[in-house]
């Protein structure tokens, strides 16, 4: 299940959350690879250059979904006033699986 925590009132809570497909974050991550190797090159050859740089931006990627937004249809879907979206809606704790789609 792919959801983001966020504290609410000291406790914790998840967000139905909307993630780029891996072809959109292998094409960000391309180019940030490209950039590296352009400004500083030497470095991206080293073990901490493009290896460790692919690895932190999977890990943002997957683990701490960086690249991912809350889905606001879903979190809003058949509410009709704020006080149901805080009573009723942010107190799911789990949500159905995150949808994974071009932004």
């Amino acid at each position: 299940l792919q959801t983001k925590k966020a504290t609410k009132a000291g406790t914790m809570m998840r967000l139905p959350l909307v993630c780029p497909p891996t072809n959109q974050l292998e094409e960000l991550l391309n180019k940030s690879l490209a950039f590296e190797q352009k400004i500083i090159p030497k470095f991206y050859l080293t073990p901490l250059g493009k290896d460790a740089h692919t690895h932190q931006f999977w890990e943002m990627a997957i683990k701490n979904k960086a690249f991912c937004r809350v889905d606001t249809d879903r979190l809003f879907e058949t509410v009709s006033s704020f006080e149901q979206v805080l009573e009723q809606r942010l107190a799911i704790d789990e949500w159905e699986p995150d949808k994974i789609e071009a932004y």
